[in-house]
């Protein structure tokens, strides 16, 4: 390894990984509290569902047509984001079994009244899917809300069942007021001074000039970890396949993180 090099665990990105799960939430968090500064949500709906064994199909298909009847009676304005959930299955009138639901805010609502809103949901909801009991609130402090549905409603008992396929964040297209990428870059940028800060035991401020005074690019390096314990160098990592979205891990079983004397500080958040 030369001077200056830190290695890293690959991170897994699993929704049930103690480590990258919540990180993902905090991120997904912030993005949505950016949205929101410039255009709020205006309503939380909740649907819920009787049917342990519903298909996903008839779930999203339930999702589709309510939205559908709220553009229709409120305008093609209307936009949503959903975060999936699963019930505990701990309640005495579970049966043992786990129920899928799914949380929103929605934008595009303005003005338009809760009971009516949630008197058209439940119409809707119940047509497809069989289940009345939908929630809608306006909602009076969207930030709020957004870091209550974002943060609260991951708690790790209700995240989706083993072997589960699926999106548990489904924002529609219009929903995000610029490229959801462009506000996951901000939300990084953002709690990473946040973390130095944290880390150095510095204010943001001290903590923004930091990073705004850094230089110098990262590189990936290949490591295989020997029988006993040495570290064998494989090479950098092709540029091809980190442009790709190629899973760093699938291509070594390490990589060091190697940067020049100026190159930026690395906020480490644990193992996963």
């Amino acid at each position: 390894m030369r001077k200056g090099s830190t290695l890293l665990d690959v991170r897994c990105k699993r929704r049930m990984c103690p480590v990258c799960g919540p990180k993902r939430a905090r991120e997904t968090a912030r993005v949505l509290l950016l949205d929101a500064l410039v255009d709020p949500p205006t309503h939380g709906i909740t649907l819920t569902t009787l049917d342990p064994f519903m298909k996903p199909e008839t779930f999203r298909e339930g999702v589709h047509s309510v939205v559908r009847r709220l553009r229709r009676v409120y305008g093609r304005q209307v936009e949503y984001y959903g975060a999936v959930e699963f019930t505990r299955g701990t309640a005495k009138t579970s049966g043992g079994y786990r129920r899928i639901h799914q949380h929103m805010v929605n934008k595009g609502l303005q003005g338009a009244d809760v009971l009516e809103v949630e008197r058209l949901t439940r119409e809707t909801w119940q047509g497809v899917t069989g289940a009345k009991v939908v929630e809608v609130a306006e909602l009076l402090t969207p930030g709020g809300a957004i870091g209550y549905l974002a943060m609260h409603h991951r708690k790790p008992e209700q995240a989706p069942p083993e072997g589960w396929r699926g999106m548990v964040e489904r924002p529609s297209k219009g929903y995000f007021h610029r490229p959801v990428a462009e506000l996951r870059a901000e939300a990084r940028a953002q709690l990473r001074v946040e973390a130095i800060a944290w880390r150095e035991g510095i204010s943001v401020e001290l903590a923004e000039l930091e990073v705004a005074a850094e230089s110098g690019e990262w590189e990936l390096e290949r490591f295989e970890k020997s029988a006993g314990g040495l570290l064998i160098p494989w090479g950098s990592v092709p540029g091809r396949a980190r442009e790709e979205g190629q899973s760093i891990g699938g291509l070594a079983a390490g990589i060091a993180l190697s940067a020049s004397a100026d190159s930026r500080p690395l906020v480490l958040g644990g193992e996963c």
